[in-house]
């Protein structure tokens, strides 16, 4: 998005310098992203967050609008106390922080727990290859003034990799439909972006030869993103339609 362009939403924003972003879970906070303005940051370290970031964590995910108010407080004291986030879709706290030690952006992800649920009636297995090859974008936001030099998308960029390296398959995530801009800024992070409401559809790999529904609501838009090549659509045609659902994940 550009420099003049603020909010983005419950995952993401807009073109390469856009610099706030996640997805919070349905079930969970609905975050409206924030837009950008920067300074000249460079070289930021990116690690896990610690009990000591909790404040500042705090402080910047109040840059986001959530539909629940006291997220980022409820947040901040399971971090304080070193605890996994009481909702059970965050499982990565990440932060970003620049030269001089100060925290300039954080990232939050976690397994897709609908898409997981979805999966009940394929018994334990399924779910555990879900939870441990899909990956769900929940957050990510940056300072208002480390935004514009692409700090979100580094951040984005550095995640994919570490759950690429644990054998993760895809990252997925979504944003307001009220925000088309952030297509464009998606689809440059390698994201394919489904229309609003469009849910996302998953090969279940024989012997269960079936599709796992993740759905969404008509004001949001879906997206994945494939962490392996091996990943892929491929198109299933029963009596009634024909689909393209995401491959090789499970």
């Amino acid at each position: 998005m550009s420099d003049d362009q603020a909010k983005s939403a419950h995952c993401h924003r807009e073109v390469i310098d856009d610099d706030s972003m996640g997805r919070a879970s349905r079930r969970k906070a609905q975050a409206r992203r924030v837009g950008h303005r920067a300074t000249n940051k460079s070289n930021p370290q990116f690690r896990v967050a610690v009990p000591g970031d909790a404040q500042r964590i705090v402080q910047l995910l109040a840059l986001a609008e959530w539909e629940d108010p006291a997220t980022p407080q409820v947040m901040g004291a399971a971090i304080a106390l070193d605890l996994h986030l009481p909702a059970p879709g965050h499982s990565v706290r990440m932060v970003a922080q620049d030269k001089h030690g100060n925290l300039e952006g954080a990232l939050l992800a976690g397994p897709p727990d609908e898409w997981i649920q979805g999966l009940t009636r394929f018994g334990s297995s399924a779910q555990g290859h879900m939870a441990q090859r899909v990956v769900d974008l929940e957050m990510v936001v940056v300072a208002e003034g480390s935004r514009g030099h692409g700090l979100g998308r580094q951040m984005v960029e550095h995640a994919a990799q570490d759950y690429r390296n644990r054998g993760y398959r895809l990252m997925s995530g979504s944003f307001y439909a009220h925000l088309p801009h952030l297509e464009r800024y998606y689809q440059h992070l390698g994201f394919t972006v489904l229309g609003p409401g469009q849910p996302l559809l998953l090969s279940v790999p024989p012997p269960v030869s079936d599709v796992v529904s993740y759905p969404a609501e008509p004001t949001m838009r879906q997206m994945w993103r494939p962490l392996k090549s091996t990943v892929g659509l491929k198109t299933v045609t029963d009596a009634h339609q024909t689909l393209q659902v995401i491959d090789n994940v499970l």
